[in-house]
Order: C-alpha cells, then sequence, then structure tokens
C-alpha cells in the first residue's frame, strides 16, 4: 500500500511539472478567405442533412361564403308626386283704399290772439318761479350746512393691571431683606397655610428677614380677617368678653418669616388702638386657657 501511495505521489508531481499547453491562435486574413471560397466553388463546404419540403406551386383560394343578400323590397308607391307650382305673391296697393276712405275733416287754426295770451301767461309763470328761487326761498329757508365729519379712531385701550384700592403699610420700624407678595383667592385656613408654606418652602439664607404681602380683593389682607383665619378660636373670646378685634386693633397687617440655623419662625404683628392694652390682655388670656388652642396651633 505505502508503494502505491508513493507512486501516486509521484504521478502527481510530474503531472503539475508539465507545462500548460497554450490555446492555438489562427489568424484569418482576407486573401486567406478569397482563396478558400475560389476553392469551393463560392459555395459552403457543409450540406444540409435535412429534408427538403415541397410546396405546391399552385395556390388554392379559400372558398367565399356565399352572404344571401336580402331582397330588396320595393317602394309603396310608385307614383310619381307632381311637382309643386310656385305662386308669385304681390304686395296689395293701397292706393285704391286711399281713394275710397273720405277725406278728415282739417284742425282748426288756432286764432292769433290765444297764441299771444298763451305767451303772455307763460313769461309770468317763468318770471315767478325765478323770483321765488332767487329771492322767496332764500330768505324763508336757510340751507343746512353739510360738514362731513369723521369718526375719530380712539387709540385701543391695553388691559391695565388691577388697581389697588388700598396702599399697604408695613409696620416694620426698618425694612426686611427680602419682601415678597402673595394674593389670596379665599378666607379659608387651608389656603392660608399653604400659601405659609410656600414661602417658608423657598431656600433662602440663614438670620435673614423676609416681608410677606398679602392681598385678598385688590386689597392688603386686615389683621381682623388674618387673625380669624389663622386662629377660629377668636372669634369665640370674643363672644365670651363681648369684645370684637375691630375695637381693639388697626385693621393694618405685617406677616415675616424669619430663617434661623435651626427653624423658620412665623410672626405677624398688630397694632393696638390707644387705651385698649388691658382689653387686648382679657382677650389673649381668654385665647390661652381655650383648649383647643392646642389642636390648632399642633395642627
Amino acid at each position: 500500500m505505502e508503494e502505491k501511495n508513493l507512486e501516486n505521489q509521484q504521478k502527481g508531481q510530474e503531472e503539475e511539472k508539465k507545462p500548460e499547453e497554450k490555446p492555438r491562435i489562427v489568424y484569418h486574413t482576407l486573401e486567406s478567405d478569397l482563396k478558400e471560397l475560389k476553392e469551393s466553388g463560392g459555395q459552403p463546404e457543409f450540406e444540409s442533412k435535412g429534408k427538403k419540403i415541397e410546396f405546391d406551386n399552385e395556390i388554392k383560394e379559400a372558398p367565399q361564403e356565399v352572404s344571401e343578400e336580402a331582397p330588396k323590397k320595393e317602394p309603396a308607391f310608385l307614383e310619381e308626386m307632381p311637382e309643386p307650382k310656385m305662386e308669385v305673391i304681390s304686395p296689395p296697393s293701397f292706393k285704391e283704399k286711399e281713394e275710397e276712405k273720405p277725406l278728415a275733416p282739417s284742425k282748426k287754426k288756432i286764432s292769433s290772439k290765444l297764441l299771444i295770451i298763451i305767451l303772455i301767461l307763460g313769461g309770468v309763470l317763468i318770471l315767478g318761479g325765478l323770483l321765488g328761487y332767487f329771492f322767496v326761498y332764500p330768505n324763508y329757508f336757510k340751507k343746512e350746512e353739510i360738514s362731513e365729519t369723521f369718526p375719530k379712531e380712539e387709540p385701543e385701550e391695553k388691559p391695565s393691571a388691577p388697581s389697588l384700592e388700598e396702599e399697604y403699610v408695613s409696620l416694620l420700624v426698618s425694612p426686611a431683606n427680602l419682601r415678597s407678595e402673595e394674593e389670596l383667592s379665599a378666607l379659608s385656613l387651608i389656603l392660608l397655610r399653604s400659601l405659609l408654606e410656600k414661602e417658608a418652602g423657598v431656600v433662602e439664607e440663614i438670620e435673614t428677614l423676609k416681608e410677606i404681602v398679602i392681598y385678598y380683593q385688590n386689597r392688603p389682607l386686615s389683621f381682623y380677617d388674618f387673625f380669624r383665619t389663622i386662629l377660629p378660636e377668636v372669634m369665640a373670646s370674643e363672644q365670651n368678653l363681648d369684645l370684637t378685634l375691630e375695637e381693639l386693633f388697626e385693621k393694618q397687617l405685617t406677616v415675616t418669616l424669619f430663617y434661623g440655623e435651626k427653624a423658620i419662625q412665623l410672626a405677624y404683628l398688630g397694632l393696638i388702638k390707644p387705651q385698649k392694652k388691658a382689653e387686648v390682655e382679657k382677650l389673649v388670656r381668654d385665647l390661652i386657657e381655650n383648649p383647643n388652642l392646642k389642636i390648632s396651633l399642633k395642627n
């Protein structure tokens, strides 16, 4: 087996060493082609092996179909119609009729006197009309002077910001570092607390005092509305002491936020009316003794 394998390997190496045969290139020239044609008698050297097809010289015409034409119908009337005769119509002459009509009676001539009277009356009427138009009419009927007036174009009014009926007055002796303005839509404890919490959520520097100006119905929020909304227990103390906040305090209000290191402190200021300090102390004492106040302050 090993000898056969060696022989096969040697044969393969010999086949690889054999040079590849190059394709043979045959060149044709015009002279060589002409010689070949003369030698072959001008005919191609190959013969067709197929069978000849014989054609009949006679061309048979296809039988034409005889179309049976319908018999022509003769006209029903064979009599010749006489040609219409032309009659010449001449316009009637009116001469005879005019001669037959009797002559109309001639109009009477207007007398010369009547013509003179008509002319005089016409002249008088014309003169009267002219005098009335130029002299009488202007004196009794004055001409109205017609003046063309055009509407003035008014400038468009721009919507202005709602004007405040009252100006805000701060109760601080020295102005605060910051100031913020807010609008309260309704006297509600929830809305008022959310407004104050929103302002307290704004990050500010430590030891900064911010003044909050609250508006209600285009006016600065009064001390009475603020105090009764933030602490509803005040109304019970007013009934117990038979007093009102309007009798004890001025309406000005100032609300502040102080940003301390540990907490943010809310403060609201009001003015006590003259000679009302004792009544205010009674009101505060009654308010502190109210058990519901602790619940409100905790909430």
